[in-house]
């Protein structure tokens, strides 16, 4: 986990899927302040409306020069603002069912449990905000969620959009990266990605 001045007040979830390569990577994004309005300045400056237009790592960034722009952008923060984790773990027996979301959401809420301990961040003055796709429901979010009693204190909101909940937009951008470079590697081919407009960061 990277360091920063200033202790976080808001962690944003989100996962990049890997059926083929059988890896999942979560992205835990711990920021400060008014971190959503930061993030609405980069989509701004690079063309882009938020609240309507949405960074995915499913959008296709060659034919989208201000859509790639605003990635670039959103690593950049990443790299240079705020404190981020990444979670990497296996899918063998997991499906994109109920079963699948349950298990997912399970190692999520584990990993961020050690994360927090090991880097002494209090739960209590921690909101956590989770991509609507990481529990299976609402009601399966909230039993999972009852398991890890470190995470208790912390504010919890299991099914946010990230069109409302921009920091959603740097968590999704930033697991996807890791993924990506993961995959290349795994496939012999390393992948270079710039974060934080400075250095280069390679598997």
């Amino acid at each position: 986990m990277s360091s920063s001045e200033r202790r976080p007040t808001q962690c944003y979830i989100d996962e990049s899927i890997h059926t083929d390569e059988r890896f999942v990577v979560t992205s835990f994004v711990f920021a400060s302040g008014r971190f959503d309005r930061v993030v609405a300045g980069v989509l701004k400056k690079h063309g882009l409306i938020p609240g309507k237009d949405e960074v995915k790592s499913t959008a296709r960034m060659d034919q989208n020069p201000r859509m790639r722009a605003a990635r670039d952008g959103l690593l950049e923060l990443a790299g240079s603002k705020i404190q981020v984790a990444v979670y990497v773990g296996p899918i063998e027996s997991w499906r994109l069912g109920r079963f699948g979301r349950a298990a997912l959401g399970k190692h999520t809420l584990q990993a961020l449990q050690s994360t927090l301990i090991r880097n002494s961040l209090r739960p209590s003055r921690l909101s956590l905000y989770f991509d609507r796709d990481l529990f299976a429901s609402p009601r399966e979010a909230v039993r999972l969620f009852e398991l890890f009693h470190y995470l208790h204190p912390c504010g919890f909101h299991p099914k946010e959009d990230s069109r409302r909940r921009l920091g959603l937009q740097v968590a999704d951008t930033v697991a996807n990266s890791f993924g990506q470079i993961l995959k290349e590697h795994a496939r012999g081919k390393p992948k270079m990605v710039e974060i934080g407009g400075k250095g280069t960061g390679k598997s």
